[in-house]
């Protein structure tokens, strides 16, 4: 969660690896590694991540993944946005130690 000017609130993270396993929650830096101008439900311009780096802390060890926006992104109501994106990772718990998938984001607020 961040406040206006990009004030650093509040970060989590949970990782579930299947419908039978335990999640494991702990906390998550993230770095937008390009962003794009769009327009908010009420016409103004917010800048919106299209690709960033993840790292989740987590007690079994740290996640690292990338991420890219493969949806257009839809405004909501407020200053918000949802979109899909794909993402490619290594850490524990992962397949070989590697993996991906696809998910979507629910951003709410100013970037």
């Amino acid at each position: 969660v961040d406040a206006p000017g990009g004030i650093e609130l509040a970060t989590a993270a949970v990782q579930r690896l299947g419908p039978d396993a335990p999640t494991a929650a702990g906390g998550y830096h993230c770095d937008v590694l390009e962003w794009e101008l769009l327009r908010n439900h009420a016409g103004e311009p917010r800048r919106l991540p299209k690709r960033w780096r993840g790292r989740q802390q987590l007690p079994a060890g740290t996640f690292v993944y990338e991420a890219e926006r493969i949806t257009p992104p839809r405004p909501v109501i407020g200053d918000g946005f949802i979109h899909a994106f794909a993402w490619r990772g290594e850490g524990p718990g992962m397949p070989a130690g590697r993996a991906g998938g696809i998910g979507y984001v629910e951003q709410m607020g100013r970037p």
